[in-house]
């Protein structure tokens, strides 16, 4: 690999490693209702993940598509910028009386165990709670996660707008509930391929369990927007990957199960 190939791969990780902070820099801000600010920090994570997605592994090298080195280039910029948001960001309580958002915060690897509370227990499936992501880990030398990621990003974006209709009066709340459709559908079309596809034992743990929690706010949405036809399409979805999960979970604890006697 020329010195080249190593400086594009060097600013490809630090792009990527940006990226997940400034989705994790969204989230603390969407928490404390600077919306405005989580807004630009999310915006930022995703046009990164867009552009590293243009991005070709070959094996013999790594190539970047030329019209990708925008993002890429300014992410150090981008990610300064959201910190100094957030420094300078204050608890806020803005909207509307009576429109309390819960907020539950979990990583990627814990949504496996919310979906199977939720399951066991509707309460979790309010219709003011928010299920923000935070990515924990990843690698940055290996983009082969970047739909999950993305969609983590997308699914995050969608609940700023959540909070934004669930804090306006009826005349901006239209527009934001849209918004916030738009997004949790683009999430959920990253991840529908990867959970209807044969699957690995790492896709009950990560595809599904975010799918779902994209899904019940598809519905919800959509029931809201008065998008009928659509609520029951995402519905049935969400009804056949909570089967599915539920199926494969099972399966995962029963080989749990066997390992631990057999050793």
């Amino acid at each position: 690999m020329s010195c080249t190939d190593d400086n594009m791969s060097f600013h490809l990780d630090e792009a990527y490693a940006a990226a997940v902070a400034l989705n994790n820099i969204g989230v603390s801000l969407l928490q404390r209702h600077s919306f405005r600010p989580a807004i630009a920090a999310l915006g930022d994570a995703l046009a990164i993940m867009r552009d590293l997605s243009r991005y070709a592994v070959e094996e013999s090298g790594k190539s970047l598509h030329p019209r990708a080195m925008g993002s890429i280039a300014t992410a150090g910029e981008k990610l300064r910028r959201a910190r100094q948001d957030l420094a300078n960001s204050i608890v806020s309580s803005v909207g509307k009386s009576g429109a309390e958002i819960d907020f539950c915060l979990l990583a990627e690897n814990e949504a496996a165990t919310v979906v199977v509370d939720a399951l066991k227990s509707q309460s979790v499936f309010t219709k003011n709670t928010c299920f923000l992501i935070r990515i924990e880990t990843f690698d940055a030398d290996e983009l082969v996660e970047l739909d999950l990621e993305s969609s983590v990003i997308l699914q995050n974006y969608g609940n700023v707008y959540k909070c934004l209709a669930l804090l306006s009066e009826p005349n901006k709340a239209r527009q934001h509930s849209e918004n916030a459709f738009k997004l949790f559908n683009l999430a959920f079309s990253l991840l529908r391929g990867q959970c209807e596809d044969d699957m690995d034992e790492d896709v009950p743990s990560k595809y599904l369990p975010i799918s779902i929690l994209i899904l019940r706010s598809l519905v919800a949405f959509a029931a809201i927007l008065e998008l009928n036809e659509q609520a029951k399409v995402f519905d049935s979805h969400m009804s056949e990957f909570r089967d599915l999960f539920l199926e494969v979970e099972g399966f995962l604890a029963e080989s749990k199960c066997i390992t631990a006697a057999a050793a």
